[in-house]
């Protein structure tokens, strides 16, 4: 039985369900019900959305930046889409760092933008998610290669790094934790000399 139902959190999201992914899961995905309630971001509607909960917390509040976690869940476009879906997605986030360098401009200072992603570039092209574009085009302050749940002594953080040289883009990797700080304490990575959230503002996290 679907969950898309008991998991929507927002009117917002409870007045389109047709935003979801629904069942349309990767056959790789073995529980196959418990992320329906992922939005597809193949839709033009979820990335206006999203942009505009960025622009909210960033224009109103003081902070540092945003985070674009991308390891609650694997899930932006629906089962054999995530190929077609890797523009769509490379373009909102070129949209995220247009606006948080809008609004930093104002303030005198770099909004940074960290994403946490897979922890390979195989896996994240999976998915949806160019990394290389992200880090190669300077979209990203930070990126976080690392598995959801545990610690992967495995991840691929060297292959990040490689595509982060001549960049200023950072790359780190650690564990899952429920604080914002511990994957931060020890960096992997040629780059990884930054703790992003050391100030008490921090960095509101997004999905």
């Amino acid at each position: 039985m679907s969950t898309a139902g008991r998991r929507l959190l927002s009117t917002w999201e409870r007045e389109r369900k047709h935003l979801l992914i629904g069942e349309a899961l990767p056959d790789w995905y073995h529980y196959k019900y418990t992320y329906t309630w992922a939005m597809n971001y193949a839709k033009p509607e979820v990335r206006v959305r999203k942009l505009a909960i960025v622009n909210e917390l960033c224009s109103n509040y003081d902070v540092d930046g945003i985070e674009f976690d991308f390891l609650r869940h694997w899930f932006y476009f629906k089962s054999s889409e995530e190929e077609a879906g890797i523009p769509l997605m490379n373009d909102f986030i070129r949209s995220v760092r247009k606006r948080l360098d809008e609004i930093g401009q104002q303030r005198g200072k770099r909004l940074r933008l960290v994403v946490r992603v897979p922890s390979t570039l195989r896996m994240c092209r999976r998915v949806g998610l160019d990394a290389p574009t992200w880090i190669q085009e300077g979209l990203v302050d930070l990126v976080v290669a690392m598995d959801p749940g545990h610690l992967d002594i495995t991840a691929d953080v060297a292959s990040f790094d490689k595509l982060a040289e001549g960049t200023d883009c950072k790359i780190a990797s650690g564990p899952k934790s429920t604080t914002r700080v511990s994957p931060y304490k020890s960096f992997s990575g040629r780059k990884a000399t930054h703790n992003p959230y050391s100030s008490p503002i921090g960095l509101p996290s997004l999905t």
